[in-house]
C-alpha cells in the first residue's frame, strides 16, 4: 500500500507501507508518523524530515534491516528527527543503527537501539542532539563522535558493549550530560585523539571494563562526573591542592599542575587511576591503584614523587613518557603486565621498591641516566629490562626466581651494574643485541641456570662473586670478555643440560 497523506505535513505510514516510500514522497519539513509493528527496511534520509512512531512508545515501532551490511537510517541530510524508535539489525562490521554523515541540527531522541554493529555514528557533523536513548548490547560501540563538534548528548543510557559507550575521536566543543554508562566491556566514556574542549557534567559511569578515559586533555570536566559512585577529579592549572581520602575520589587527572598532594586513596577500574601531564612538584602516598590499564600514567612531567603507593593487577603499573628527574620509591609493584615502563625519561631514581609476579619488573626504552637502586625484583618473568638505553645505574638490587631473565640489556651501551644479587633467575644477567660498552661488577650471582651472559667483546665484566653450587655454569673471566668464548661455553652447558 502505498503511504497515505493525512494533511499537507503529515504522512501516516501504516504497518503495510514502507517508510522509504513516505520519505521519497515527503518534502523538506513534513513529519513522518509510524504506526506500531515491525519494518524490515534500510532508509536513506535525505531530506528534512521528523520521522517517529505515532505511540512515542519505541518498544512498539521496530525498524529492523532490510539488509546486514547497510546502515539502518544513513541521514545524509541536515535538521533531521529521528524519535521513538526500536532500530536493530545493522549487524555487519561498521554498520549503525544512526549514521550522520556531514550533518547539522538533526535530532535524534527516545530511540531503542541494540543488536547492530554500532548504535549510532556521527562524522563530521555539528550541533545535532542526541538525547533520552537507551543503547545496548550492539557489538562494538554505542555512541561514536568523530570529527564532530558542538553537538549535545545528554540522558542516554548506554550499556553492554564490546569496545565503548561514548567515544569522542578528533571531536571538540560537544556537551555530554547526564549520560549513564555501564557494563560496557572496554570503556564506559573514551575521550581520543584531539578531542578537546569538551564539557562533561553528571554523567554516571560504572562497571565498564575501564570507566572512564581521557587521552587528551583540555577537557572541562567536574566532580560531577561518576565513576564507580566516585567524583572525576579533572585539574587544569592547578596549584597547591590536597586530595585526600575525604574526596573520595575515583580518578584523578592533573594537566599543567604544580604542588598537587595525593594521598590515601583508592582509584580502580579506570583507564588511569592517575594521570599526570606537565605536572611538576607533585607526589603521590598511600595510594592503591589496581584493575587500571595504567596504574599511574606521568607524561612529559618532572620532580614529583611516589611514594609507597600499591600498584597491582594494572595492565601498565607505573608509565612515564618523556618524564625526567622522578622518584619512585617503596612502593609494592605486583601482578601487573609491566610493573615499571620508561619510555624516553631521563634522570629519574627507582629505589626500595618491591616489585613482584609482572611479566617485566622495571622495562625502560629509549631512557638514559636513570638510577635503578636497592629494588627487590622477584618472580617476574623478566626483572628489569633495558631497551636502547645508555648510562643507567643499576645498583644493590635484589633480582631473584625471575623465570626468565634477572637484567636483560637489548641494544644497551654504557650501563653499569654493581652490587646486585642475582640468585634462582633463569639467567642472572644477559647483554643481547649489540649491548657493549657496559660494566658488570661486584654483583653476587648464585643458582641461577645461567650466570653471565654476553654476546659483544667490549663489555667489563669482573669482580663478581659467582657461586655456582651443584649447576654448570658460563666460566666467569674477570677481564674484557669475548662474545666467541661466551657463545661456546652457552652452547656447552645446554647440550649438557639436555643430555646431548
Amino acid at each position: 500500500m502505498t503511504a497515505g497523506i493525512v494533511s499537507a505535513d503529515e504522512i501516516h505510514v501504516q504497518h503495510s507501507d514502507s517508510i522509504q516510500d513516505a520519505i521519497n514522497n515527503a518534502k523538506s519539513g513534513d513529519t513522518i508518523v509510524i504506526d506500531s509493528g515491525t519494518y524490515t527496511e534500510n532508509i536513506e534520509v535525505n531530506k528534512p524530515v521528523t520521522i517517529k512512531s505515532r505511540s512515542g512508545i519505541p518498544g512498539d515501532t521496530i525498524v529492523t534491516a532490510a539488509n546486514l551490511s547497510k546502515h539502518v537510517f544513513n541521514v545524509s541530510a541536515n535538521n533531521v528527527s529521528i524519535k521513538d524508535l526500536t532500530i536493530t539489525g545493522a549487524n555487519d562490521i561498521g554498520r549503525y543503527g544512526i549514521y550522520l554523515d556531514g550533518v547539522e541540527n538533526c535530532i535524534v531522541s527516545n530511540n531503542l537501539l541494540s543488536d547492530n554493529w554500532g548504535g549510532i555514528y556521527v562524522l563530521y557533523s555539528k550541533n545535532n542532539t542526541l538525547h533520552n536513548n537507551t543503547l545496548r548490547s550492539n557489538d562494538k560501540w554505542g555512541i561514536f563522535l568523530v570529527k564532530s563538534t558542538c553537538n549535545n548528548l545528554t540522558n542516554n543510557v548506554l550499556s553492554s558493549h564490546q569496545k565503548c559507550g561514548i567515544c569522542l575521536d578528533s571531536s571538540t566543543d560537544n556537551t555530554l550530560i547526564s549520560n549513564n554508562v555501564d557494563s560496557n566491556n572496554e570503556y564506559g566514556i573514551q575521550l581520543r585523539d584531539s578531542s578537546k574542549n569538551n564539557l562533561l557534567r553528571n554523567n554516571t559511569m560504572f562497571s565498564n571494563g575501564y570507566n572512564f578515559a581521557d587521552f587528551c586533555g583540555e577537557n572541562d570536566i567536574d566532580t560531577s562526573n561518576i565513576v564507580d559512585e566516585k567524583p572525576i577529579y579533572y585539574l587544569v592549572k592547578v596549584s597547591n591542592a590536597i586530595i585526600d581520602s575525604s574526596s573520595n575520589a575515583g580518578t584523578i587527572y592533573c594537566y599543567d599542575c604544580q604542588n598537587i598532594s595525593l594521598k590515601d586513596l583508592i582509584l580502580k577500574n579506570n583507564t588511569h587511576g592517575v594521570y599526570f601531564y606537565d605536572t611538576t612538584n607533585s607526589y603521590m602516598l598511600n595510594i592503591t591503584l589496581s584493575s587500571n590499564y595504567f596504574g599511574i600514567y606521568i607524561e612529559e612531567s618532572e620532580g614529583n614523587e611516589f611514594i609507597s603507593n600499591d600498584v597491582h593487577k594494572n595492565r601498565h603499573g607505573i608509565e612515564l613518557s618523556y618524564s625526567n628527574y622522578n622518584t619512585l620509591q617503596n612502593n609494592n609493584i605486583s601482578l601487573n603486565q609491566y610493573g615499571t615502563y620508561l619510555h624516553v625519561s631521563q634522570s629519574n631514581e627507582l629505589s626500595e621498591n618491591f616489585i613482584s609476579n609482572n611479566s617485566v619488573g622495571i622495562q625502560q626504552g629509549f631512557s638514559d641516566d636513570n638510577k635503578i637502586m636497592r629494588n627487590i625484583a622477584t618472580t617476574n618473568h623478566i626483572g628489569f629490562f633495558l631497551y636502547q638505553c645508555k648510562n643507567n645505574l643499576l645498583i644493590g638490587n635484589d633480582v631473584n626466581q625471575n623465570s626468565e631473565y634477572g637484567i636483560l640489556l637489548r641494544y644497551s651501551d654504557y650501563n653499569s651494574m654493581s652490587n646486585n644479587t642475582l640468585y634462582s633467575n633463569s639467567v642472572g644477567i644477559s647483554l643481547e643485541d649489540y649491548s657493549n660498552k657496559n660494566t658488570v661488577s661486584n654483583n653476587y650471582l648464585s643458582n641461577n641456570e645461567m650466570n653471565i651472559m654476553a654476546n659483544e667483546s667490549e663489555n667489563r665484566i669482573h669482580d663478581n662473586d659467582i657461586d655456582n653450587g651443584e649447576s654448570p655454569q658460563i666460566p666467569f673471566i674477570n677481564s674484557v670478555i669475548t662474545s666467541t668464548i661466551l657463545a661456546t661455553a652457552f652452547v656447552f652447558l645446554r647440550r649438557k643440560r639436555h643430555g646431548e
